[in-house]
């Protein structure tokens, strides 16, 4: 949106999806005398129809290895080839490649005292290496490693959860009134349980939404809502 000003201009392509010999197909299109042959590729037709794009490799290391073949062809040469023989320009195009490659080893990493990012970034850097061909490396121009969120992070996520919750209850001409030590306990919970980020958005939906909604419908008409924890647990009143 912001690099182009048009928010299409995005295809995310998830490689665990592309993990056989068909990927190919999917991406450039079928081979003459098969089904979709007259279709096109998914890749190949949304940069032919979008010049000025983002593509998207989501969790690279699980695709086969002829997706990396094509993509090492894509970075070298700036297009690709379809099946119905046409040029495929990804010359104006910006090629994203997300991965875990070295999380598992950064996990193994022995715990010491403090944060070393440097050292990280080197396991990750390392664990790059291990995987993915020298010559592919050597195309991409930028290497980004993201660091865990932290305490701090989990929260912001957890506000902006109940946020939307908040102004879904706004439509409804109701206003819910959520204090700290309610995003505390929902962090609480998360850590407890050794989640991440990922199962915020669960947790908010079954520790705050569901049994919302069920006091909303025994208390219709209800136009404030106050969320509290009492006895350790979340109640509404």
């Amino acid at each position: 949106k912001y690099f182009y000003g048009n928010e299409r201009a995005f295809i995310q392509l998830n490689m665990s999806e592309y993990q056989d010999k068909t990927g190919i197909s999917k991406l450039l299109g079928a081979n003459a005398g098969y089904v979709g042959y007259e279709e096109g590729g998914l890749l190949s037709e949304f940069v032919r129809n979008n010049p000025n794009c983002v593509v998207l490799f989501d969790e690279v290391e699980k695709c086969d290895p002829k997706i990396l073949d094509l993509l090492l062809h894509i970075l070298d040469e700036g297009y690709a080839t379809d099946n119905l023989n046409r040029r495929i320009d990804f010359g104006n195009s910006i090629v994203i490649m997300t991965t875990n490659i070295g999380h598992t080893e950064k996990s193994k990493r022995t715990m010491g005292f403090g944060s070393e990012p440097q050292k990280d970034s080197e396991i990750y850097k390392k664990s790059l290496k291990k995987y993915l061909r020298p010559e592919l490396l050597s195309r991409i121009d930028e290497i980004l490693f993201f660091d865990d969120l932290g305490s701090a992070d989990l929260l912001k996520i957890i506000e902006a959860e109940l946020q939307k919750v908040q102004d879904r209850l706004i439509d409804k001409k109701i206003t819910l009134t959520v204090g700290a030590p309610v995003k505390k306990y929902i962090f609480n919970k998360i850590e407890n349980k050794n989640q991440n980020a990922r199962n915020i958005k669960n947790t908010v939906k079954s520790l705050v939404q569901v049994p919302l909604s069920q006091f909303i419908v025994k208390n219709k008409n209800i136009e404030k809502i106050s969320a509290k924890i009492v006895d350790k647990n979340l109640t509404f009143s």
